[in-house]
């Protein structure tokens, strides 16, 4: 797939992450010292930290002053001051042993106001990003919420880039920030105004093709011309969408958006901030040190939109200074530092991205994010002790297909967190950073912006249009012509390969030796390049594991050289299996690394799984070293030894008794974890792993996250009210609303208890259920109303057990004590009852007799309940309880037959042939 805006959205958050490849780390040292005022003894209240910036007139290095590709300073312009690199060395010379004698003193002292302005209402874009920081939420999820805010009557329309407010918001902001934070707080300058102030200061213009039909998003207008408080909405909001886990969200985003339109019609944010500089002189060695501090003197709009913008959290307040006032120095240490590299984008900062290079439609960025992450192109890898359950199948086979080259669930994660792009991403934008390069150029797709908003906005002549059109699709070098001559030229074998920027050159390892990393339809594999396969050789491949795939900045030659010879030598020899002799064998699967137990053809040959972390997985990098035929390389580099590989083969492993049933260690689908009387819980990372947890260890996790573990509530039930005649009365989520459920019997929930549904009396609910249901509250399934009469029935009598039924009463304490969980035991159970089916009279002629007796005795019970009802509904004047459970009369057939329809005497003619 190559979008429009998907291409370059792609494209950007590649090249973020060959950027992140290509860094190197570099190390660099400076000095912090805690500074007191006090003249006479150190005062910890007057103290304060300042920061070393200069040594003997040279400005310290810091992170910015170096090149990330090369991790060495940057070249110095004739205008830039010279720098100094502190070493570990030379900063604990310099600072670790300040002696008595030295100076600290105020040379400068710098305070001035600042203000910060509010920011503007809600346009798509900026919800997006804001409730992706504040609130976790997806680019999907945001709009979702707000979709639903929208429907409900609760905001305005959420697709928009227009940041304008109507009269009636306007007059309906003032009122919500003069009712709820004081008129102090309200600006005279309205929203509007503000933002034709920034234009005119020569701020960018992102409303030169806003849709100005929409206003910007902000709370609805409710009734006597206001906004409703966010502490109004859930009460008014459940009742109406029945409340679940995506109100909750909505309700978050409600919040929002009630805030950031408060936050546009106040006052600026005033503070007022402080920079001091210090000077020590120690010997022949003379520093500068800085500090800074702010304080918030008006709080203005973050009265209500909150700290964000307010005051850095790494400066501190500071004591009253003067220039040339002397200091006590509490401490002087060296700090450690690394320059790290770029971060990943996140979906709020690459939301940010497109809208600032005027790429898309702040309207489509949500789907270019899901249509991304559907297709695994991008994902957020899970960390190592992170458990993600499988999300199922994906939407189709190719997003399938792209899922399992990615590394699967490993890669895919939680759908939430930074954007980090796949293997299929690499090589899709390797290839048409080749040969379409237009494609994905930011400018070019914005320019192409622009040309479709002149023609959407019949700024073009008809001509002109189509001529734009054919231009871009048809011609010498239109769309399609590309196309043509790009496939006729592409080599298959080059289109599938993933340069990544580790493997750009050869290893010192494998120098001769060209090893290629590939995607197919299977995963990514390793070949070496230029391997013929005359004479019906095929060319050796190698999985590349799914944890690799998740992990590409664990992906060097030498890795690959390693698994490729791992794969041609069938596995590294690890050792001999103490007990029995026989070997076990370290391989590289699509999975991962697996330990083999016994040689190919051998009869019990075994694999047995290994922790994911291991083999590049769930986020540990590997650094094997290529094999020389040594057979504990790979092995030892990867921390397996013969004795952890004799003890995971043989899992699960005892670990104690506890009440007198075994605690059992495992390595699952899923990760580690410990099974206890037929129910498992993880076991954390931090806990240890199968091998080496303890007794202590497993009966704590046991017991807190089985035996004692509250039972979750079912899947749409909301709250458990109580329990009546043997069922639960719960409090469920409908699409009309919250309602109690008993047995089949449905209630409107009392509006007083939407918020708290769990508030409500237990009594109250039962008299609720029994006036709507009338007597079914106590008569049997498939009853017929008594029309508000109470009436109490006997129940039914138990339908008989079947001779397959008895059979497995029967067996089923035999069969449990060898099964390991009940799917085992439905599955023994079934195999024994067919093996009867051959014995004759010894095999189910038992249990068909303990069944004809049951029937027998279940037909006297039912005439004598059915004559019992009889009686009772007789006394009450109703029709006989017979016919409860009677047939339905069926229809007299001796009418006049409907005629057949004009259709039907054409199917009666040409069905034949």
């Amino acid at each position: 797939s190559a979008g429009r805006v998907q291409s370059v959205g792609l494209k950007l958050v590649v090249d973020r992450e060959r950027e992140r490849m290509r860094f190197k780390s570099a190390e660099y040292w400076d000095a912090r010292a805690t500074l007191c005022a006090s003249s006479d003894e150190v005062s910890m209240g007057d103290c304060f930290n300042a920061t070393l910036v200069s040594l003997n007139d040279l400005t310290v290095a810091s992170g910015k002053d170096f090149d990330g590709e090369t991790g060495l300073l940057l070249p110095q312009t004739g205008s830039a001051p010279d720098l100094v690199h502190l070493t570990e060395e030379t900063s604990k010379d310099m600072f670790g042993n300040v002696g008595a004698d030295s100076t600290w003193t105020v040379s400068k002292v710098v305070s001035r106001a600042r203000s910060n302005t509010p920011p503007a209402p809600f346009i798509t874009s900026t919800l997006q990003q804001e409730s992706n920081k504040r609130l976790g939420l997806s680019v999907s999820d945001t709009m979702r919420a707000a979709q639903m805010l929208y429907e409900g009557g609760y905001i305005s329309y959420m697709r928009t880039d227009s940041t304008h407010l109507s009269n009636d918001a306007l007059e309906a902001g003032r009122k919500a920030v003069t009712d709820g934070f004081g008129a102090e707080f309200l600006s005279d300058v309205d929203p509007n105004a503000k933002s034709q102030k920034k234009k005119r200061k020569g701020k960018k213009d992102k409303d030169k093709n806003s849709q100005e039909a929409h206003e910007a998003i902000r709370p609805a207008i409710q009734e006597g011309g206001r906004f409703l408080r966010p502490d109004e909405v859930p009460g008014h909001y459940k009742q109406k969408s029945g409340g679940g886990v995506m109100a909750d969200r909505a309700l978050d985003v409600y919040d929002l958006v009630f805030k950031r339109t408060a936050a546009s019609f106040m006052k600026d944010q005033v503070l007022n901030q402080t920079s001091v500089w210090i000077d020590l002189v120690d010997g022949k060695n003379t520093a500068k040190f800085r500090a800074g501090g702010s304080v918030v003197v008006f709080r203005g709009y973050a009265a209500a939109w909150g700290g964000v913008a307010s005051v850095d959290a790494s400066q501190s307040i500071l004591p009253p200074l003067t220039e040339g006032q002397e200091l006590n120095c509490a401490v002087v240490e060296p700090v450690e530092h690394h320059t790290k590299p770029p971060p990943r984008y996140t979906e709020a900062s690459f939301v940010k991205e497109l809208e600032t290079l005027g790429v898309g439609r702040p309207s489509t960025y949500a789907s270019v994010v899901q249509t991304l992450r559907q297709r695994a192109y991008i994902g957020t890898p899970i960390k190592a002790d992170e458990v993600v359950r499988s999300k199922g199948k994906a939407a189709s086979g190719a997003a399938r297909i792209a899922q399992r080259v990615a590394g699967g669930d490993e890669f895919m994660g939680s759908g939430r967190g930074p954007l980090c792009p796949s293997l299929s991403a690499f090589v899709v934008c390797t290839l048409l950073e080749k040969h379409f390069p237009a494609y994905v150029d930011p400018s070019f797709t914005a320019s192409m912006e622009d040309k479709l908003d002149s023609i959407a906005s019949g700024k073009k002549e008809e001509a002109t249009r189509v001529s734009y059109l054919d231009a871009y699709y048809g011609g010498d070098d239109g769309l399609a012509a590309q196309v043509e001559r790009v496939e006729k030229s592409i080599d298959s074998s080059e289109a599938r390969r993933a340069d990544l920027p580790a493997l750009m050159t050869k290893s010192e390892d494998n120098e001769g030796d060209d090893i290629g990393l590939f995607i197919g339809p299977w995963g990514g594999y390793i070949q070496r390049v230029g391997e013929s396969s005359d004479q019906g050789k095929k060319p050796t491949t190698a999985n590349l594991p799914q944890g690799l795939a998740a992990d590409l900045s664990a992906i060097t030659p030498d890795v690959l050289g390693a698994l490729l010879s791992a794969r041609e030598k069938d596995g590294v020899l690890i050792g001999t299996h103490p007990d029995d002799g026989r070997n076990i064998r370290l391989k590289i699967g699509r999975y991962g690394a697996y330990l083999q137990w016994g040689d190919q053809g051998e009869d019990d040959t075994t694999n047995h799984s290994l922790p994911k972390d291991i083999g590049g997985s769930g986020g540990r990098n590997i650094d094997l070293a290529s094999g020389d035929g040594a057979s504990s390389s790979l092995g030892t580099t990867l921390g397996i030894s013969l004795e952890d590989a004799v003890g995971y083969v043989g899992l699960p492993r005892t670990v104690c008794e506890f009440h007198d049933l075994p605690v059992l260690a495992n390595i699952g689908p899923y990760g580690p974890y410990l099974k206890y009387n037929n129910t498992f819980v993880s076991l954390p990372k931090a806990e240890g792993d199968v091998l080496t947890v303890d007794e202590e260890t497993a009966k704590r996790i046991v017991t807190e996250g089985i035996i004692n573990k509250p039972s979750g509530l079912p899947r749409g039930v909301l709250a458990e009210i109580g329990e009546k005649e043997g069922s639960k009365v719960v409090v469920k989520d409908g699409r009309f609303g919250m309602y109690l459920n008993w047995k089949r019997v449905n209630v409107k929930m009392p509006p007083e208890y939407q918020d708290k549904p769990e508030d409500l009396p237990l009594e109250e609910a039962w008299s609720l259920i029994q006036t709507k249901a009338g007597s079914t509250a106590s008569q049997p399934r498939g009853g017929r109303k008594t029309r508000g009469k109470s009436i109490d029935l006997p129940p039914p009598p138990k339908r008989p057990l079947s001779a397959y039924l008895h059979f497995c009463a029967e067996k089923r304490p035999e069969v449990a004590e060898k099964a390991g969980s009940l799917g085992e035991v439905s599955k023994a159970l079934a195999a024994m009852w067919a093996e009867t089916a051959t014995k004759g009279e010894r095999g189910r002629k038992k249990y068909e007799k303990l069944a004809e007796a049951g029937k027998e005795e279940y037909e006297e019970k039912k005439r004598t309940w059915q004559e019992e009802c009889d009686r009772i509904m007789g006394e009450a004047g109703l029709s006989k309880a017979s016919t409860l459970t009677g047939r339905k009369k069926k229809k007299p057939t001796n009418g006049v037959k409907r005629p057949r329809s004009a259709y039907l005497h054409f199917c009666q003619a040409k069905r034949p042939d």
